[in-house]
């Protein structure tokens, strides 16, 4: 039902599908397409094996944090960062298509890379004439069989990554196609997790881990101190504004904000690694409602069949 909407009013009608894809986690469009029939015609007990099998996945599932974790549902195209186990940042994100799956995994952010290069990934590479085509390009590095994409406008990665160990090279980026955020299924990436709000989920980091540790000790060991006529020291702090021994002195954007301005490439090591997770859940909770979620990849598909055939529901 749509707030009981019964004649043909297309504004009324055009809000109340609007707040159900709101409560839903749809992009609130108000549009009437196949994806709104086909969510809105799951059946109570279609909703009960998909939330069945989501518990049997928690419990299953051995996620250890302090409170401070990352997590990444590809199913819903989001990601969610607690801090002290309250949401703190919520973003869209665009994950890996039916060809190039992202994996579930459990890691640790531990180093974040403003304005990066990349890396071209082999499966790009194995498109026909690929390395021929960037080979000479003002803004590519070709090297036998590896191909580089150098920082700055056009980027794949975007302005910022988030690196943590995967086998698979898996990572966290922003993106230079920044349309893919408009969409209500987002899975069109290689592999990787494209991440809309990055500033706002680096700014997280910094204050849950300082991402400073290391470069502000270095900059203190090298330090000499100028003095004064009078022998005093001379205060000269603001050559340090950049890397403070307290990342936690900043609020709101200013972090990632003032590190990205003069658009140079810098890696920051995370003080504290920050856990995160990227999982496949078809159901979850939002906005206090039961929401189902497209089985993406098909996993939940096998596995329904696999857990209820023998039940005759």
């Amino acid at each position: 039902s749509l707030d009981g909407i019964s004649t043909a009013d297309s504004v009324g009608l055009s809000n109340a599908v609007k707040k159900w894809q709101t409560n839903q986690g749809i992009i609130p469009n108000g549009t009437i397409n196949t994806d709104l029939i086909s969510a809105m015609n799951e059946t109570g007990l279609s909703k009960f094996n998909y939330a069945a099998l989501a518990m049997d996945k928690l419990k299953m599932n051995k996620i250890k944090h302090n409170g401070n974790y990352v997590m990444v549902n590809i199913p819903s195209f989001y990601l969610r960062a607690y801090k002290d186990g309250v949401l703190a940042v919520e973003s869209k994100v665009a994950v890996g298509k039916s060809a190039t799956k992202t994996p579930e995994m459990e890691s640790e952010i531990s180093q974040l890379i403003l304005m990066p290069n990349w890396y071209v990934p082999p499966s790009i590479l194995k498109i026909p004439g690929y390395i021929e085509r960037h080979r000479g390009r003002k803004n590519f590095i070709v090297k036998g069989k590896t191909v580089i994409q150098k920082s700055g406008p056009g980027n794949a990665l975007g302005e910022m990554k988030f690196n943590f160990k995967s086998s698979d090279a898996i990572y966290l980026h922003d993106t230079n196609e920044r349309w893919v955020f408009g969409a209500s299924r987002r899975a069109v990436s290689h592999g990787c997790v494209r991440v809309h709000q990055y500033k706002t989920l680096g700014d997280y980091i910094a204050k849950v881990s300082s991402v400073f540790e290391r470069q502000y000790k270095k900059a203190v060991d090298k330090y000499e101190y100028k003095r004064d006529s009078l022998g005093r020291i001379i205060d000269s702090s603001a050559k340090y504004k950049y890397i403070p021994a307290d990342s936690t002195a900043y609020t709101g954007d200013s972090i990632i904000t003032r590190l990205l301005k003069p658009k140079v490439h810098k890696e920051l090591t995370v003080g504290q690694k920050v856990p995160i997770y990227i999982k496949y859940f078809t159901c979850a909770a939002r906005n206090g409602n039961l929401v189902i979620y497209p089985d993406v990849y098909g996993y939940d598909k096998v596995l329904m069949e696999k857990y209820f055939k023998d039940l005759n529901l």
